[in-house]
């Protein structure tokens, strides 16, 4: 699992956003997958359902530069 973290109340929405944006993209909802509650302001990732790493590059280099705002 993949699990980029914000941290940030600022990003709760935006990775609200994203996780709709990867779960779509990887036609399967986390949440669904996994019986705990998620935590605001981090997205998930089984890495199992990606096929290739570049679906996802452009989530990662987001959530790498969200993470570093402050």
């Amino acid at each position: 699992m993949f699990r980029p973290s914000f941290r940030k109340k600022l990003h709760t929405e935006t990775a609200m956003k994203m996780q709709k944006e990867i779960d779509d993209l990887l036609g399967q909802v986390y949440e669904k997958s996994y019986p705990m509650r998620l935590t605001p302001g981090e997205v998930y990732i089984r890495l199992e359902w990606v096929d290739d790493l570049k679906q996802i590059i452009k989530d990662i280099d987001e959530a790498d530069e969200l993470r570093l705002q402050k």
